[in-house]
């Protein structure tokens, strides 16, 4: 879901609220495709979303746009603007092996999708950026669809390119329906 201007224009505290303002919109949107709307948002200690009444909740927010999924089972999101970035971060998102999958691929735009889709992982399992060097990709599928190994299981990322972002989103084995809102 794309920000409004009067959002982007924000600094500090204010745009962080403002920004999770929207996801929360968001958020409420995908969870009434399955018949739901969130009244809280709640959170573990360390911050990490807890189901409310057996329905998870994934958030992520640019100064752009936000993404966000509601699921009766775990799910992650996430979402990145696809811009420059410093090519050393490169050896912590992946490793040779890895990059090795998307051989002659379009590098930027690879980093982008190895970025959101573990990411996505480890927010569905609530672990955060720290498990990232545990977490592989173990197959491009398609210019969609890659997967990933964490902790000895499988999962399987569904990603979408909306105008210069990419956004990553994981329900474990689940069949994932896109809904962009304009």
């Amino acid at each position: 879901m794309p920000i409004p201007e009067d959002v982007r224009i924000l600094k500090g505290k204010e745009k962080v609220s403002a920004l999770s303002v929207n996801a929360r919109v968001a958020l409420n949107l995908s969870a009434s495709k399955i018949g739901y709307s969130f009244h809280r948002f709640p959170k573990s200690d360390d911050g990490v979303p807890l189901p409310e009444n057996g329905i998870y909740w994934s958030i992520a927010h640019k100064t752009e746009m936000v993404a966000a999924v509601a699921s009766p089972a775990p799910v992650g999101i996430d979402i990145e603007k696809m811009g420059p970035y410093n090519e050393k971060i490169e050896v912590k998102i992946a490793g040779p092996d890895e990059w090795n999958l998307g051989r002659g691929m379009n590098r930027r735009l690879l980093f982008y999708r190895f970025w959101t889709a573990k990411e996505a992982v480890l927010k569905a399992t609530g672990d955060g950026f720290k498990g990232i060097s545990r977490c592989r990709i173990a197959g491009i599928v398609d210019d969609n669809r890659l997967n990933i190994t964490y902790k000895e299981k499988l999962w399987p990322i569904v990603q979408f390119c909306h105008q210069d972002h990419i956004i990553a989103v994981t329900r474990g084995d689940e069949r994932i329906i896109w809904t962009p809102v304009e």
